[in-house]
């Protein structure tokens, strides 16, 4: 009973005294000194060691369901935003009860003064050029900086605004009408399964549009490039936001102004949505039945080859060893010359049957033809070579799994049969739709976005075309939810060809759902994809991830993400135990800075995102359902597991409510203890479980590396603000003349 009550006092103290995390990270309880939003925010120069000048604006505000208002302030200095610069305050009943987040302090992290200071354009800090100049941290303390978005809108760029150097690069990778109509589909991974969609009576087809949920599922591979769209009719009747950055309008653009509005404008146009183009011009899964069939082909069989003579008898054409025959065999897009696959086989017999599972073989919306022909030397010319294509017979197979043979080619006719297999619309229509309703019903978001935004499920099908060519494409063995300029989630249909590389189609459940959570993510913590925080990032996904797969399968549904998905590996990662992942091929971390552990500072996968989620990904399983083990630091730990119904409850508000952009290990910890707390009360059983999880993983106690540290309130610094002369150097006693004060040119008489 002593043991237990001086569990509950270290656990009070941790989430009522002042923990500063280092590098200007820190959270703290405020619930007892009876502090208005005004006052709290008055305390902050109390708290920190601020830069002069600074000023703190207030830019969000939103309540959740326990009736607490989250309100989010950011810091600047002499006007340029500090990046990635934080305060959460949490307020119930007029009342502050917690601040937490990352500031810019001068005895952390002093600006590096710049040689020429900011200049100032509508009140707004920016280069010569007219970018607008931000603070950013970097390992040689804050710098200013411009930020860009990539040509390809892939990462974030942020570049010194005095030399240009390359500082950082930080990845970024919608009418109701009546009841839904009840299809059915052949899904890959969960056999026969029944979906919401809409019946579009003019076409007599049935799309995968669930207009009550907002989902669309839609072939990713018809959504253009921007060079594309540019060429399309009325650009700005498919992206208004375009309609102000032109300089006339647009029926009186010339050629050389849209080149010029391009090359200038191109870096705007990733962060204008496409909601709008998708809308008009994206191509839906559909079917002419209310049963979304099995389209991709698995094998094809040849059971005769026979031909005719003039008069229309028919001669069978017998292979044998002797007298093989050689066939090719064109998989083609139906009506084009877009070849997919062409496969050459020697025949000494029939049935034959060809496997096409290792080949890209997806069938579009306009279905495909398959090819049989034979090339034989021409007898009618002397000239040595010379050889005609007799062609045996081509099959179309349509998208809804009807087909018709065809056979008038050169007076020979086959007969082919052909077996079909799963289709992964039904997967990911299916399984976006259970993920929409986890959310909904579990936190009572609606969407992604909290606000019922409309959800793009876009999946890749090959078109003869590299997927450069497409802005909103994947790789066939990839999985990405798109964050800048519009939200869509994209899959791969995997690759089988061989290799531990090779996937079946991209689209397992928990993986469908770990793309939508990255969107949650990127509409509340924005949790920067590098580091600590991008392995934060991925493993909020994993944790909510697994968490619809056991809403969907049940609570005994294995702890694994991408389960069935490898061809050589029975999962992409596991949750419980992490050193397996990929069963064992691709191990992660169990423990915070433990074996497997990958440097936050290296160029491989962006310091390590996906290994080393696989701590946190840990700590829920081991809150969830309990175990007891050593970790990497000897560290011996038994911990009682709380239950998936309140593991995910508590995962949910730490992500939504506490988490910020440059969150570390330690500030999750933290975070999810007063998450826990707000949920159950401070001395909950639940709360004494989100710590002892914590420490089972090394993090904040047991022998780890992140153990809190209390410290006295630091009063503001009375000393005068540094002095620099106009090249940057330290002025100790400045005279009369220009120098540059809190980044600001200033005259001293």
């Amino acid at each position: 009973m002593k043991k237990t009550i001086l569990l509950f006092f270290i656990l009070l103290m941790q989430l009522t005294a002042w923990a500063q995390l280092g590098n200007g990270h820190f959270f703290k309880t405020l619930r007892s000194e009876n502090l208005t939003e005004e006052s709290a925010v008055e305390r902050f120069g109390q708290w920190f060691a601020l830069p002069q000048e600074t000023e703190w604006r207030r830019v969000d505000e939103r309540t959740d369901r326990l009736g607490m208002t989250r309100v989010e302030y950011r810091q600047y200095v002499s006007g340029v935003e500090v990046e990635h610069s934080q305060v959460l305050l949490h307020i119930l009943d007029g009342r502050v009860q917690t601040a937490n987040g990352t500031v810019m302090e001068v005895r952390q992290a002093p600006a590096k003064i710049r040689r020429r200071a900011p200049i100032y354009r509508d009140g707004t800090p920016t280069d010569l050029l007219g970018r607008t100049l931000y603070l950013v941290s970097t390992k040689y303390g804050y710098r200013y900086a411009t930020k860009a978005l990539s040509t390809d809108g892939s990462e974030w760029i942020y570049a010194d605004a005095d030399t240009g150097e390359v500082l950082k690069r930080i990845p970024t990778r919608y009418n109701l009408t009546a009841e839904p109509v009840k299809v059915t589909g052949s899904s890959f991974y969960s056999g026969e399964v029944q979906m919401d969609a809409s019946y579009d009576s003019k076409s007599k087809t049935y799309l995968l549009w669930d207009q009550k949920r907002g989902i669309h599922t839609m072939i990713g591979a018809t959504i253009p490039s921007f060079q594309q769209m540019m060429e399309a009719h009325s650009m700005t009747t498919n992206f208004p936001d375009f309609a102000a950055t032109l300089p006339v309008p647009e029926d009186e653009m010339t050629e050389e102004m849209w080149k010029e509005w391009y090359e200038t404008a191109q870096i705007d146009l990733r962060n204008v949505s496409m909601t709008n183009y998708i809308a008009r011009n994206a191509v839906y899964a559909s079917s002419a039945k209310s049963k979304f069939d099995s389209y991709v082909l698995n094998t094809i069989t040849i059971d005769r080859l026979a031909s005719k003579d003039d008069e229309g008898n028919l001669t069978e054409i017998v292979p044998t060893e002797d007298n093989p025959l050689v066939l090719f065999t064109e998989i083609l897009y139906y009506h084009t010359d877009g070849l997919i696959e062409q496969v050459e086989k020697t025949i000494t017999g029939f049935p034959f049957t060809l496997d096409l599972r290792g080949f890209n073989d997806e069938i579009p919306a306009a279905g495909v033809d398959i090819l049989f022909y034979t090339v034989v030397e021409d007898e009618t010319t002397e000239e040595e070579g010379d050889s005609i294509t007799r062609y045996l017979t081509y099959v179309t197979l349509n998208p809804d799994g009807s087909g018709r043979r065809a056979w008038d080619y050169d007076n020979v006719k086959a007969s082919v049969t052909y077996e079909r297999g799963p289709w992964s619309a039904a997967d990911i229509h299916w399984g976006m739709q259970h993920t929409y309703d986890f959310y909904l019903n579990t936190f009572g978001r609606n969407s992604y976005d909290g606000k019922g935004a409309p959800i793009y499920n876009l999946f890749y099908m090959p078109d003869g075309n590299s997927s450069s060519d497409y802005v909103l494409d994947t790789s066939v063995n990839n999985a990405c939810a798109i964050q800048c300029g519009t939200s869509q989630m994209v899959y791969g249909m995997g690759s089988r060809e061989g290799g531990l590389g090779s996937m079946y189609p991209v689209v397992e459940l928990s993986v469908m759902a770990h793309e939508f959570t990255h969107m949650v993510t990127n509409a509340t913590a924005e949790l920067v994809y590098q580091g600590e925080s991008g392995a934060l990032n991925e493993s909020f996904s994993d944790l909510l991830g697994i968490s619809v797969k056991k809403y969907v399968q049940g609570i005994d549904a294995p702890w694994t993400i991408g389960e069935g998905m490898m061809e050589y590996s029975s999962n992409l990662r596991s949750m419980s135990f992490p050193k397996t992942s990929m069963d064992g091929i691709a191990p992660c971390p169990d423990t915070y800075k433990g074996k497997f552990w990958l440097d936050t500072e290296s160029e491989l996968d962006n310091g390590g995102v996906h290994s080393n989620s696989g701590v946190q990904n840990k700590w829920y399983y081991l809150l969830t359902d309990g175990d007891s083990g050593t970790n990497d630091n000897g560290y011996s730990y038994q911990v009682d597991g709380i239950g998936l119904e309140k593991s995910q409850q508590i995962a949910y508000r730490t992500l939504t409510e506490y988490a910020t952009e440059e969150s570390q290990y330690a500030d999750i910890r933290l975070a999810s203890l007063q998450a826990a707390a707000d949920l159950f009360g401070e001395n909950a059983a639940e709360v004494v479980a989100v710590d002892v999880a914590w420490k089972a993983v090394g993090v904040g106690g047991g022998g780890g590396l992140t153990d809190i540290r209390y410290i006295e309130q630091a009063a503001r610094p009375s000393t005068a603000p540094s002095v620099y002369d106009l090249s940057g150097r330290k002025v100790q006693n400045p005279q009369k003349g220009i120098y540059i004060i809190n980044g600001k040119k200033t005259i001293i008489n």
